[in-house]
């Protein structure tokens, strides 16, 4: 086992690059196995490609050519930078050839080339949190968790998102460290303007930014003139990534920056009676208590098998075996988590900045699940895991720690740990595996 970790030291840049050209190989082996429109609203968001590529404009989210005839609304009024690097790669691939499947492969690419993007800094992330060969833990159950290759598979907002939010929480930590040179606040800038440019469930990590930074240089003592100086570019810097987006929205949707309220307008115009978002019978209408939906209508349970991966339109259900199996390893973690909870929550002055980031991991953690469940009570009943992918770097994070604190404490000897990590990181490929071959290839042949 030490002579296999050395040769791994020794060619770490070579294995790697090895390990992202697998990943994305295997993600891409999901992109091309599923037709078109076998996921969540794909044509919906194709549309808007598809617009895009034959227009060379971005439409009015209420255009007749995009708006859904039963929801009477695009995906138009929503930040669509995903769309439009999909259509750039559409034309790229026209150059090629113009049959539609493959300019459909080209629009999903955007989406196979940030999940593998992800992973890239998912093992930036990894050295920096964990050591030895947890860092191998914590990527491969980031990279092999099955709803990760189904979202690097189709078109959708989620995989931008999470590459937004990923580049976001590997910057904390170099902000932190650095206590928050210039050169981390511009980076960090941009990448809160492609984060808003992404999906608003990504929305909470700006927010989370905003604290951390705060708390960081307050804790360190920073003076007012410099705290000032790096919030200024921070924000300019977001606003000349993402700010055209929000002042074309007040323009041609009345003031509206966020497209939200026109959204329901045209919901309410144009959708079938049944899905208004005025008359819609939502939870919350029909007065069924949030808890109630949570537990009794399985919002939890289905979120949670679906955050591990459920395919298609919600249809392709992997055998409960697996879901057991994540959920095992789950409570194990929380268990490890609780055990060394003084080591992980309470504050000393020696480590304050690993406790800052553990402090903003929960909350981050908290946001996309709330954001979630108010959308299930309160407009449309949608327990998908694709709605709260965005904790997965953190929730890894914590599960990967509780993992560490078990076998630290019940496993004295080392190469037992060693072995029993390298079992869990196999199981972590057979179940991915078996996602794509056991699964999901079987239904669309």
């Amino acid at each position: 086992m030490n002579k296999v970790l050395d040769i791994c030291k020794k060619h770490k840049t070579l294995l790697k690059t090895i390990f992202l050209i697998c990943i994305f190989t295997y993600y891409l082996i999901w992109t091309v196995s599923q037709p078109y429109n076998s996921c969540p609203d794909e044509f919906m968001k194709w549309d808007i490609c598809k617009y895009i590529y034959e227009n060379n404009t971005i439409p009015h989210g209420g255009d007749e050519a995009i708006r859904n005839e039963m929801w009477g609304i695009s995906y138009a009024f929503q930040p669509i930078l995903t769309y439009m690097i999909g259509a750039v790669f559409m034309k790229i691939m026209a150059i090629f050839t113009t049959n539609e499947f493959a300019l459909v492969v080209a629009a999903r690419l955007v989406s196979t080339i940030s999940m593998t993007a992800v992973i890239y800094f998912a093992m930036k992330i990894s050295e920096k949190l964990f050591k030895g060969i947890y860092k191998y833990l914590f990527v491969a159950f980031i990279a092999f968790q099955p709803i990760m290759p189904f979202l690097a598979s189709y078109i959708n907002n989620d995989s931008t998102a999470l590459l937004a939010t990923t580049i976001i929480i590997y910057l904390w930590i170099l902000g932190l460290e650095s206590n928050w040179k210039n050169k981390h606040c511009i980076l960090l800038g941009i990448t809160l303007g492609f984060c808003a440019l992404t999906y608003f469930n990504a929305y909470g990590y700006i927010l989370c930014s905003i604290i951390l930074c705060l708390v960081s240089v307050i804790s360190n003592k920073m003076k007012l003139k410099d705290i000032i100086q790096k919030v200024l570019i921070v924000a300019i810097c977001a606003f000349l990534i993402a700010g055209w987006w929000f002042i074309r929205n007040a323009v041609i949707y009345d003031g509206d920056f966020l497209g939200v309220q026109t959204q329901n307008e045209y919901g309410d115009k144009y959708a079938l009676d049944e899905y208004k978002p005025s008359t819609r019978l939502t939870f919350q209408k029909q007065n069924i208590g949030i808890f109630n939906m949570i537990f009794k209508y399985s919002w939890l349970a289905t979120t949670l098998r679906s955050f591990i991966g459920i395919f298609g339109y919600n249809s392709i259900v992997m055998s409960y075996k697996i879901y057991n199996i994540y959920f095992f390893v789950w409570l194990i973690s929380i268990i490890g988590c609780i055990i060394q909870f003084k080591k992980l929550f309470i504050y000393n002055k020696e480590e304050k900045n690993k406790y800052i980031l553990n402090y903003i991991f929960v909350l981050s953690i908290i946001i996309p699940i709330l954001l979630s469940i108010i959308y299930s009570y309160m407009s449309d009943f949608q327990p998908q895991g694709r709605y709260i992918v965005g904790i997965i770097v953190p929730f890894t994070y914590f599960i990967v720690s509780g993992i560490k604190g078990i076998l630290d404490k019940f496993v004295k000897n080392k190469n037992i740990r060693r072995i029993i990590i390298v079992l869990l990181i196999m199981l972590l490929i057979v179940i991915t595996l078996k996602a794509l071959f056991n699964y999901v290839i079987p239904v669309y042949k």
